[in-house]
């Protein structure tokens, strides 16, 4: 067979080649799953609009993504050069980059490392999706999702690790699915009677706790507790708000207690009323004087 010497511009041996008159795009993986095949044609695509056009090679055709333009290797991973003068585009291995043009080749090592980590990201998914679709238990398909905006999940520290154990490694012994399963019902449970709870006392008409100046003893659930500024500067103090089954109760205290309260407790309280307000349409009775019954 006879191999015709290429004489074009962009061949090693013609008096017309020259490194200097390229410009370096970027490297690209072609690999089917890990690389950046659709990357690489947006860019060809954005290049044509721009008026470049792919090299033409003697007895090879246009230039391919898949191989050197250079030196004819097969390519995994593919630099993109362009050749200004004629406004062509070729493709180079990481050998020619570094042998023929001294560019850099660091953006191979960085396509290699992004290819390896997608490997392991696409392993890491079948092998948690293998683990999901042998078990039967549904808390395994919960915990298993990774953009998961389950509530009952999110506020479990418990929960949130197995979650955070599963994605890892992709699987959980048996006890630990048996007793997430029970935790997970359990808090479901509770949630559910805390917002069946809510639904009975939104249901009821509300009252007010006491008169003006009246003391009372309260008991029930903290439904907002936060810091607030004080009335003198630079100093705080605590707001909180008290449900219960007959009305709502609002404090701002400095008292000790109330740093270590937080929202969904429960309380017991003795206070004074100090005035009677509407919130939302509502009574809510503010108290003063309040303290934490033992």
């Amino acid at each position: 067979m006879t191999t015709t010497k290429r004489t074009d511009i962009h061949a090693p041996a013609s008096d017309d080649f020259d490194p200097q008159a390229y410009d370096f795009v970027g490297v690209f993986d072609l690999h089917a799953r890990d690389g950046n095949r659709p990357a690489l044609q947006r860019l060809l695509t954005s290049l044509e609009r721009r008026g470049f056009h792919a090299a033409v090679v003697p007895d090879r055709g246009r230039a391919h993504a898949g191989r050197c333009t250079h030196c004819g290797a097969s390519l995994r991973y593919t630099a993109v050069l362009l050749h200004m003068l004629t406004q062509e585009w070729i493709f180079v291995g990481e050998q020619c980059l570094g042998g023929r043009f001294e560019m850099s080749q660091a953006e191979f090592r960085l396509a290699r490392e992004a290819a390896l980590a997608a490997r392991e990201r696409r392993t890491r998914v079948e092998r948690l999706a293998a683990f999901v679709a042998g078990r039967r238990e549904p808390i395994v398909a919960l915990l298993a999702a990774t953009d998961t905006d389950d509530e009952i999940i999110l506020a479990s520290t418990f929960l949130s690790d197995l979650r955070f154990r599963l994605i890892r490694d992709c699987m959980l012994t048996d006890r630990q699915i048996e007793v997430a399963q029970r935790a997970y019902d359990r808090d479901a449970e509770r949630a559910a009677a805390k917002a069946r709870a809510a639904a009975e006392r939104a249901a009821r008409p509300a009252e007010y706790l006491g008169a003006v100046g009246e003391k009372i003893t309260l008991t029930g659930e903290v439904v907002l507790a936060m810091t607030v500024d004080g009335y003198m500067p630079d100093t705080s103090q605590r707001l909180l708000v008290v449900q219960t089954d007959r009305g709502a109760a609002k404090v701002y205290t400095t008292a000790r207690w109330a740093w270590d309260v937080d929202k969904g407790e429960q309380v017991s309280l003795t206070a004074t009323v100090k005035r009677l307000d509407v919130y939302e349409g509502r009574p809510q009775t503010l108290i003063t004087r309040a303290k934490k019954c033992q």
